[in-house]
């Protein structure tokens, strides 16, 4: 049997909102999704020190 968990950009974007909102004074605005944007940097040797917006997922697979 395999477990599978996968968290998709959504959820992503509201752990790190979640966890930017912990870690802020209270008299500071609240962080929200809309604020929220990840950026990738590529692996192509041409292109190594340029950031640019990307898509992010999580998937776990383990066997149990």
């Amino acid at each position: 049997m395999k477990l599978r968990i996968e968290v998709n950009e959504n959820d992503l974007k509201q752990m790190v909102v979640n966890h930017i909102n912990n870690q802020l004074p209270t008299n500071v605005e609240e962080v929200t999704v809309e604020n929220v944007d990840f950026t990738v940097q590529s692996k192509e040797n041409y292109r190594a020190n340029t950031w640019e917006v990307g898509k992010l997922r999580v998937i776990v697979e383990r066997d149990m």
